[in-house]
């Protein structure tokens, strides 16, 4: 954790969540059971951004309502066996982030309704370009100005389209301070993650969501 942040003790997790406004049908869960990865460090060396990935773990099965809101509903896969994308190759990432880029603004503005943006895959080769200590672990997208993750994203899905499956192939991480500059953010992968993930999730954790 770093100085002055706040470490959660309780998560809580909204299924088929769209507009935070309006009760839809969304079906939200709490948990005490918080997995982070063990090579995280938090602000405590210069590698702090490495190993930003933990696991929620819940009692009770996560049902997908189906009186919720279908456009938060969407459903995706481990990318198993791993996806060779390409740099250029579409992304997306939603989230509740802000829709300031500026960082000085003490109280940011944060939308009801989910939002998305389109981004565009970088290599690793082409992201260290922008990001020299880039590691194991993080792959990068790019956005365009105005259109890319920014503060309150953390955590959110990055997905690429694999034919017709959705494949969720990071999560998001950091990025510059003024996000949605047209400098690319860096995203935790899921792929370099997936032993741990299941290791940490048990033998049913990735089967309790119907």
């Amino acid at each position: 954790m770093c100085p002055g942040g706040i470490k959660a003790t309780i998560v809580e997790a909204c299924i088929g969540e769209y507009d935070l406004s309006v009760k839809d049908g969304e079906q939200c869960y709490t948990t005490n059971t918080i997995i982070p990865h063990e090579g995280y460090r938090a602000c405590q060396d210069s590698n702090w951004f490495r190993n930003d990935i933990a696991i929620l773990k819940f009692n009770t099965p996560l049902n997908v309502p189906s009186n919720g809101n279908q456009r938060a509903q969407g459903k995706t896969s481990f990318p198993s066996p791993p996806i060779a994308l390409q740099d250029g190759a579409p992304l997306t990432i939603t989230g509740w982030g802000t829709t300031d880029p500026n960082p000085s603004n003490p109280s940011p503005p944060v939308p009801n309704r989910l939002m998305g943006a389109r981004l565009k895959y970088l290599s690793t080769d082409s992201c260290k370009k922008h990001w020299r200590s880039l590691g194991a672990g993080q792959i990068c997208g790019e956005g365009t100005v105005g259109h890319d993750s920014c503060r309150g994203d953390s955590g959110g899905p990055l997905v690429y389209k694999d034919g017709s499956v959705y494949r969720l192939i990071g999560l998001t991480s950091f990025g510059t301070p003024q996000c949605a500059s047209g400098t690319p953010a860096v995203y935790s992968s899921i792929h370099y993650f997936q032993n741990w993930i299941v290791n940490n999730a048990g033998p049913n954790g990735l089967n309790r969501v119907g």
